[in-house]
């Protein structure tokens, strides 16, 4: 099973055919990203009429420009820039993205550990059914780290994927399952509304340290995917950033249940399970690049106690695995 994603923001993006001195074949078509000022001065970028066309982003010069869009959802906060097709394609939400074919172990398959201990040692998709007799999902399973069996249920890589979603889109769930991407909130709800599970993050900062951290329980819970998390275990160098959210409901852009006076999902940039302050950890926020990251600006993906700052991360995971 893909997730659906949700199409409402698209990247902003100049469509050239042409560089300078340079012969470029008809396959290759080069977009030149350039911001616009919107109403208030906010700068965005502007969409292409044909993104799924590029098989390059360069930043745009003063004389590559396109005219800027007449609607809002033509422009977004983020950009990325890359010869690498298939993440362009993701990026821009292209037809054709497709994820690997997801292996179906015979017998009664409830979550990775048991496909681990049917004997898939492999990392990738694998479909389960929680529950039992509970309509199938698609997961992707680690079978690598820390002896596998674990439910992947959140990755960020690259920033191929928008995580300034609405509530609906967090509970079905958004991204590649083998790229960036969120599981959803009732697949979380579903699965850990049985038995018990363990929570490990897997942290990656842009300086290449790396760090885990990992709770022996986690549940999301209610109507309002309310999180409970406990028991931080010692080791792995990241820090306990989630405790202090325990108990928190889940928040969006368009719907905020955090007791905070403002909206968090709104400052911040991404759903979340914001508490009183906010944050503590926030690995849904805006993907930043190298400069931006090290700036220490709390809106991005940000797991404080890893390296006792705000500078956002490259790359995070969030896996659960059950242990009875």
């Amino acid at each position: 099973m893909a997730i659906e994603m949700n199409t409402q923001h698209r990247l902003s993006v100049c469509f050239v055919l042409i560089t300078f001195g340079t012969y470029i074949s008809a396959r290759a078509k080069i977009c030149y990203i350039h911001q616009s000022a919107l109403n208030g001065g906010v700068a965005k970028w502007v969409t292409p009429l044909d993104p799924c066309s590029c098989t390059e982003t360069r930043p745009g010069g003063v004389n590559i420009y396109m005219e800027d869009q007449e609607t809002p959802d033509g422009y977004l906060d983020q950009v990325i820039f890359t010869q690498d097709t298939d993440k362009l394609k993701a990026w821009f939400g292209c037809d054709g993205v497709e994820e690997p074919t997801p292996i179906e172990i015979p017998g009664e398959i409830t979550d990775c550990q048991d496909v681990l201990q049917h004997g898939s040692l492999e990392s990738g998709l694998y479909i389960i059914y929680p529950g039992g007799n509970q309509p199938s999902l698609t997961v992707y399973c680690d079978m690598d780290t820390d002896g596998g069996g674990w439910i992947v249920f959140q990755r960020r890589v690259n920033g191929s994927v928008d995580f300034y979603r609405d509530w609906q889109t967090y509970r079905n769930g958004f991204g590649n399952l083998s790229g960036d991407f969120w599981l959803g909130n009732e697949n979380l709800r579903r699965l850990t509304g049985t038995g018990s599970w363990e929570l490990r993050v897997d942290l990656l900062a842009w300086d290449g340290s790396q760090a885990y951290t990992k709770y022996r329980a986690f549940r999301v819970v209610g109507n309002m995917f309310q999180l409970e998390v406990a028991g931080k275990e010692p080791g792995g160098g990241g820090g306990d950033s989630l405790s202090h959210h325990n108990g928190s409901k889940f928040s969006t852009l368009d719907q905020d249940n955090d007791g905070y006076s403002g909206s968090c999902a709104l400052d911040y940039q991404g759903g979340w399970w914001y508490h009183s302050a906010c944050i503590l950890s926030h690995l849904n926020g805006p993907y930043q690049d190298y400069e931006q990251a090290m700036t220490g600006d709390s809106r991005g993906i940000v797991w404080f106690t890893f390296q006792r700052n705000y500078n956002s991360m490259k790359e995070t995971q969030m896996k659960i695995r059950k242990t009875l």
